[in-house]
């Protein structure tokens, strides 16, 4: 039972706080850490707690228990469960990028009108494309008259659309149809839904001038595609990659229907333990995939994120990213003037 609450608790920054000299405790040594601490507490649990219980003893204190005090024992026990599963599923999560109520893109408002002059930027994409935008969204507030942001993003979000997805830790699990969606035309009012992606929408209504994306890990991925048959693929596949690149074009084609020029964001390589469906040769060949694929569109650019983060275990990517894939605060300060001023040639003045 003491499992759950600290895989809750013990997040990889947190777990850092208990060992000296290291920013972040992930992979196995997370996992040995966790399986510790449960232990430690079960042991503590029995001792302290269960046997004294068996023995119809307060805990502690040595004192019989009694039908009243007992009662009462278990209602405060009770209410404190309560009161910390409350606390911990209603807390602000860490990386307040994803806390809707701390959005800027709130602040700076959707959608402009026809003769708002400002760079219009629209963001798609996964969780690392979600924070992107809101930090774009902060540099829009931080610098009035510039630049409108509308942050279409969604956690989990790919561009392979459909079927199942078997992820670094083993388990598969839907694609999920809400992403999968993201070619079907929507009404306006349907599209600013925070549940609902739909990129012609979002293109049609909004009118960027910039679009930017990011080449997806949950692409690398094994994948089981209803199109290709009943076999899991990956990239390397003939098959598959056949279909990513597709699927790559026609997104970029999408986004980039109404004269918007499309960024791709390359992958980076994950700071995690590595696993086939995570492997950094795959983020590099799907990379170059998408690279290919939209080689002749010369509204497509793609763009090397890994410049910006630095390469895995260095002191800027640690800096950069504190659990190896999303954006840390200090990230999160520098991405929007590095796009604004080095990548989005309509906002850099080159």
């Amino acid at each position: 039972m003491y499992h759950w609450p600290i895989y809750l608790l013990v997040t990889p920054t947190r777990a850092a706080r208990l060992v000296p000299g290291v920013s972040v405790v992930e992979g196995n040594n997370l996992i040995w850490l966790h399986l510790a601490l449960t232990f430690a507490l079960a042991a503590a649990s029995f001792y302290l707690v269960e046997q004294p219980v068996m023995r119809r003893r307060f805990p502690l204190l040595d004192r019989p228990i009694s039908v009243i005090s007992g009662t009462a024992a278990g209602a405060t026990a009770i209410v404190l469960i309560l009161v910390g599963l409350l606390w911990v599923n209603t807390r602000p999560a860490e990386g307040g990028a994803f806390a809707p109520s701390a959005s800027p893109c709130t602040e700076q408002g959707l959608l402009p009108p026809p003769s708002d002059e400002r760079v219009r930027v629209l963001v798609v994409g996964d969780s690392v494309a979600l924070q992107i935008g809101e930090a774009l969204c902060g540099w829009a507030v931080d610098n009035p008259g510039r630049m409108v942001v509308l942050n279409e993003a969604h956690l989990g979000c790919v561009v392979g659309r459909h079927g199942l997805k078997r992820i670094p830790e083993g388990d598969e699990g839907p694609v999920g149809e809400l992403c999968s969606a993201w070619n079907d035309p929507v009404p306006t009012h349907v599209m600013l839904d925070p549940e609902v992606v739909s990129w012609p929408s979002a293109v049609e209504a909004f009118r960027p001038d910039v679009v930017m994306g990011h080449v997806t890990a949950w692409d690398v991925t094994d994948r089981l595609v209803p199109s290709l048959g009943e076999d899991w693929v990956w990239v390397g596949v003939p098959a598959y990659d056949e279909y990513i690149s597709a699927e790559y074009r026609l997104a970029s084609e999408v986004l980039g229907s109404t004269g918007a020029h499309v960024y791709w964001l390359e992958g980076a390589h994950i700071r995690r333990e590595i696993r086939p469906q995570n492997h950094p040769d795959r983020i590099d060949a799907l990379n170059a995939l998408v690279r290919e694929a939209t080689a002749d569109l010369r509204y497509v650019t793609t763009v090397p994120y890994r410049n910006f983060i630095g390469a895995n275990g260095t002191e800027r990517e640690r800096e950069m990213r504190d659990d190896g894939v999303h954006l840390s605060d200090a990230g999160m300060s520098q991405v929007g003037d590095w796009l604004v001023d080095n990548v989005f040639f309509e906002t850099s003045g080159s």
